[in-house]
């Protein structure tokens, strides 16, 4: 037997406030005291986070088919390659003085 309107309704809205809370959070951690190279691909993977979830959740892709999901992974690729400059760069100025 399929569960009445109203159930289902209970179910999708259980959902959608638990990613709003999960979009929340993240926005949160964003405001973290973070090194600017850390803070900057931290920020990108949040910002990708968070438009992965509020894409598949709010906007219903999660039933799309394939061709969504390969996009979506090809965005993740290209967030992953821009995240790796700046945390090339904290890397190469380990150990430099810093001066106001």
């Amino acid at each position: 037997m399929s569960a009445s309107p109203h159930e289902a309704l209970q179910k999708q809205s259980k959902k959608y406030w638990l990613v709003g809370g999960l979009l929340i959070l993240l926005t949160a951690v964003t405001f973290l005291n973070f090194t600017l190279g850390t803070a900057v691909s931290a920020a990108l993977l949040i910002a990708g986070l968070q438009a992965l979830l509020a894409a598949s959740i709010f906007m219903h892709l999660t039933s799309e088919k394939k061709v969504i999901f390969t996009l979506i992974a090809l965005t993740i690729l290209m967030l992953l390659a821009v995240m790796f400059l700046p945390i090339s760069a904290s890397f190469t100025n380990v150990g430099v003085d810093h001066v106001p």
